[in-house]
């Protein structure tokens, strides 16, 4: 069964029944046969039909109410996942017709490369992105030529439905569909020979499994996995200029985003005067409902969240680091709530460099020169995003040059754009989205010689 359950209410929402492994079976079917007229049919085709989602998005006024209370996000960001959704769909159309064209060439020898879709995508979504993620996976298998199956997490259920009506309302049959499948049915899904790639976000160890079960059927897979992605504040910046966006980075999504600043590096010499705005800014969140626009924490997304991460804290704690700031816990507040709280650690505590910690939970760890927060962010296994505050241009080369991570930004935080490809290193995943390469992504190469 699928459950929808409110994290501020601590109710379930509603429940919905598992696909069964006879619907799981004709889903698959219904995209492979809609398939044949989809990946035939003209980009330009497909191309409207999928603007089309985008305009329905825009005229919805529920869906950000919806994932509001299935996540526990607060309001503002849940319509700025809708309005990303948006957006984004325009861009990667504008994007398509030249990522997917054949291309002409004369040397070494004549002859022409071009892009075939693969068939059937299938896509394992995880909870905390629920619209933005299957847009994300979705339209650049679509407008490939693909069709798509998409597994939410159980928790979206709801969420995962009201966008799959606008899949149906605005595409051809079949052409998108989603199942409330099991993990135990999901061998069968990538195991059935119309299934010819797959993309999922979450755990790594979950990727891991996949990853092996995919393998073993000679499948393509794109994995966004974990992440701890470091913040780097030099001395020579001017932070207060930035101040909220360095707050933003990490309470995004009540910090259960996996790109979200994880860890600050922070110059000694500001260290104090950092610390003591972070208390003053912490200190004035409001807790309250999410759907509610005053409020400015809300909860984690479920009470095992909050056990796992009051859990690693505990560890962070017991490796060295020392808790400098935790918000008061209301007296009415949830059991999903987690309090945001500051951590001070060294760079050898391991909980702090080798974990995520998915949630409000500020890990500062004060460094001397650029050379050794370098190189204890290399020390973690994981490598998605890296931000980079300063103005020095021999630190910030070290830092861009020297950084393993997928991504690093200069004075600002890491962030998707649909018009630029996001990938991995390390741990955090395999593949790209977004972007020209996310639009090849399941595609096959063909080369014609003449």
């Amino acid at each position: 069964m699928f459950h929808t359950y409110n994290p501020f209410t601590d109710q379930i929402i509603a429940t919905y029944p598992s696909s069964s492994d006879e619907i799981v079976a004709q889903s698959i079917n219904q995209s492979a046969l809609a398939l044949v007229d989809w990946k035939n049919s003209p980009l330009s085709t497909r191309i409207q039909y999928i603007q089309h989602v985008a305009h329905l998005l825009a005229a919805s006024s529920s869906l950000a109410h919806s994932i509001s209370i299935e996540t526990g996000k607060r309001i503002q960001e849940a319509q700025a996942e809708v309005d990303k959704c948006i957006l984004s769909i325009h861009q990667l159309c504008e994007l398509a017709p030249e990522a997917l064209s054949s291309k002409k060439h004369l040397h070494p020898l004549p002859y022409i490369q071009s892009y075939e879709p693969m068939g059937v995508i299938l896509g394992i979504l995880p909870w905390n992105f629920p619209i933005w993620q299957s847009v994300r996976f979705a339209v650049p298998a679509l407008l490939a030529g693909n069709t798509v199956l998409i597994k939410p997490a159980p928790s979206v259920a709801a969420s995962s439905l009201a966008l799959q009506d606008l899949f149906t309302r605005c595409l051809p049959h079949h052409i998108v569909q989603t199942v409330f499948a099991e993990t135990t049915q999901i061998p069968t899904l990538l195991s059935h020979p119309s299934i010819r790639g797959m993309s999922f976000t979450g755990s790594n160890r979950t990727g891991a499994v996949l990853a092996a079960q995919a393998g073993a059927a000679l499948k393509p897979i794109v994995l966004e996995l974990g992440s701890n992605d470091p913040i780097v504040l030099h001395s020579d910046y001017p932070w207060q200029d930035a101040f909220h966006t360095l707050l933003h980075a990490r309470l995004q999504n009540n910090g259960q985003s996996c790109i979200a600043a994880k860890r600050f590096f922070v110059h000694e010499t500001i260290l104090t005067s950092f610390l003591e705005k972070l208390y003053d800014a912490l200190e004035h969140l409001v807790f309250g409902d999410p759907t509610n626009p005053s409020t400015t924490v809300t909860t984690l997304v479920h009470p095992q969240a909050v056990d796992a991460l009051q859990l690693q804290v505990q560890h962070a704690i017991d490796y060295g680091a020392t808790t400098v700031y935790q918000y008061p816990t209301p007296a009415d507040a949830p059991r999903a709530f987690f309090p945001p709280t500051v951590l001070v650690g060294s760079m050898d505590n391991p909980v702090l460099h080798q974990e995520e910690l998915f949630g409000p939970v500020f890990s500062i760890i004060p460094y001397k020169t650029i050379e050794s927060a370098i190189s204890c962010i290399n020390s973690s296994p994981y490598g998605l995003g890296a931000a980079i505050f300063t103005n020095d241009p021999e630190v910030w080369s070290k830092a861009q040059t020297q950084i393993q991570s997928a991504t690093i930004v200069q004075n600002t935080i890491v962030s998707s754009d649909a018009r630029i490809p996001m990938g991995s290193v390390k741990q955090s995943g395999i593949g790209y989205e977004l972007g020209k390469e996310g639009l090849l992504s399941f595609t096959r190469i063909k080369i014609i010689r003449y």
